[in-house]
């Protein structure tokens, strides 16, 4: 197990695949998405938290999130609990 933690969790969208992201700075984080042909950006940021943690925290933020991105979210604790 790592013992990395993140402060930016949220989604974007490649090639029409939402992923789950995580990362340790906002904006420097969304230039490169942007860089590398990402859209839909969405991201949060959180305390400083191991990817599940964070992970977790994105499904409480139901209003900033699409069902569709809490759906790949869930989808990303189920298989990591």
């Amino acid at each position: 197990m790592h013992n990395n933690t993140y402060t930016v969790v949220g989604t974007s969208v490649l090639n029409n695949v939402c992923k789950i992201r995580f990362a340790n700075g906002l904006a420097a984080r969304v230039k490169v998405l942007k860089r590398n042909k990402h859209t839909a950006i969405n991201l949060v940021e959180c305390a400083a938290m191991h990817k599940l943690q964070a992970a977790q925290y994105a499904l409480t933020q139901e209003d900033t999130f699409s069902a569709e991105e809490l759906a790949v979210i869930a989808a990303y604790v189920a298989a990591n609990s």
